[in-house]
């Protein structure tokens, strides 16, 4: 009996073998899963044990938001590059950014429909009616990688949020510690944050653009406690013109950041 136990376990593994080997099986899997009510998921696009979690902020400041996602939620306000998945406990959230067109007070949130959201393992997508602007991202294990379509062409911004961060009630004015800034050239920006919610902790970026920013405009804080900076960046881009945006992390260093963008998405 233990023979035959053992011949139908091997035929189930030749079996599962042969299956994956002849099937997607990543196209069964479903993003969204987990991400209402307080299963606190998200659907962000990820690498196994990655460093970032690129993905839509639909909300912050309530246990509701752990992840930083609601699947009900009609609006985000950005795109923020880490998250935590299932925890039931508020961190990360870190570097904010929304694509937006018009002038720079319209870049806090915007509606979309449920229609316009789209996720598969690794890759997370949107389309902001109002905008007309499609968001795509995908990550490598450090860098988040964004395409932004901007379908009515014209004035195009991008805002970056360092105050940002996914956390608990009354702490987004407070969990940052320290920021700092910095525009090397038209087409790059580093800098560093020192967070303080969860746990304590420092991170540095290095973001990148495939188009020069023609002009740059620091926004007034909302809070004299604020020490992370928000900024709108601006582009000129034709209707129908993409933006690529790469974002590296690391918890070393800029140069460290630097070199995991060279490394994992090099071009």
């Amino acid at each position: 009996m233990k023979t035959k136990h053992v011949v139908a376990l091997a035929a189930c593994a030749l079996g599962a073998c042969a299956l994956s080997a002849g099937e997607d099986l990543a196209r069964h899997v479903d993003p969204f899963i987990g991400t209402k009510g307080t299963a606190h998921c998200y659907p962000n696009a990820t690498t196994p044990f990655g460093l970032v979690q690129p993905g839509p902020a639909s909300g912050t400041g309530e246990w509701a938001y752990t992840g930083g996602y609601q699947f009900e939620d009609p609006k985000f306000y950005g795109f923020h590059q880490t998250a935590i998945s299932g925890t039931g406990c508020c961190d990360l959230g870190d570097l904010l950014v929304q694509p937006f067109t018009g002038p720079a007070v319209r870049a806090d949130h915007y509606q979309f429909a449920k229609s316009a959201e789209k996720a598969s393992p690794g890759f997370y997508a949107v389309t902001y009616p109002e905008t007309a602007i499609k968001t795509e991202v995908t990550a490598a294990p450090h860098v988040a990688f964004y395409r932004f379509t901007f379908a009515k062409g014209g004035p195009a911004h991008v805002l970056l949020d360092l105050q940002w961060g996914v956390v608990g009630r009354n702490g987004l004015t407070a969990h940052v510690l320290a920021s700092e800034i910095d525009f090397p050239d038209d087409r790059t920006v580093t800098g560093h944050n020192e967070n303080s919610h969860w746990v304590r902790r420092d991170w540095y970026y290095a973001i990148a653009f495939d188009h020069a920013v023609k002009a740059r405009v620091k926004l007034a804080p909302r809070d004299k406690r604020e020490k992370g900076t928000r900024w709108v960046l601006d582009f000129d881009v034709q209707p129908g013109e993409t933006i690529l945006m790469k974002v590296a992390l690391s918890s070393q260093s800029v140069a460290g950041a630097q070199a995991n963008l060279a490394a994992e998405v090099p071009g």
